[in-house]
């Protein structure tokens, strides 16, 4: 049966364009995928369903914009400051940090037209290439969760994160010398 996260992110976007699809109708697809999948996978650090859903409405509301990442869904890493949503950096240290402020790479996304859904979990700080935080639950292979996600040696997010989104914005400094799932 198909679904809407069997789309990619371009045919997503192209979707969104035409008025085939709305934000609206994407981010309620993908927290309900997120509620579902991520209590075992562990993808998520922590999910904003409420911001998501009023800025997916604004978006709809102000009509198809222009803006290249308009209506588009994806998931910040818990590494990017984004106002009033904690951030924990997969660590302990961090533990009940809300920024005040968003970052540059959330601004541009913002800017962009993107919806965040919340943050994914990352190592601590970024390092080592692996998703087993000391703050928070490992990040599990949706294909096996018994064993990790891996790290990641390119572009593409850990199979436990694009099981719940499309649309990475950035890595993990892990990332460089990451390791493949198993």
């Amino acid at each position: 049966m198909f679904e809407l996260h069997h789309l990619s992110a371009n045919e997503q976007w192209d979707w969104l364009h035409r008025g085939e699809l709305d934000p609206v109708d994407l981010v309620e697809h993908y927290l309900r995928r997120i509620e579902r999948l991520d209590p075992e996978l562990g993808a998520f650090a922590t999910v904003t369903p409420e911001l998501a859903l009023a800025r997916a409405r604004r978006l709809r509301d102000a009509g198809i914009g222009s803006t290249i990442l308009w209506g588009l869904p994806f998931a910040d890493k818990d590494l990017t400051p984004r106002a009033g949503v904690p951030m924990g950096g997969g660590s302990r240290l961090l533990d009940g940090y809300v920024p005040e402020e968003s970052g540059p790479l959330a601004q541009v996304l913002d800017d962009a037209g993107a919806i965040s859904l919340g943050k994914t979990a990352v190592p601590e700080f970024g390092f080592p290439s692996y998703t087993e935080p000391l703050a928070g639950r490992p990040a599990r292979n949706p294909y096996d969760p018994s064993t990790g996600a891996g790290g990641r040696a390119a572009a593409p997010p850990s199979p436990s994160r694009q099981a719940c989104c499309r649309s990475p914005p950035a890595r993990t400094a892990g990332d460089r010398c990451a390791s493949p799932p198993p």
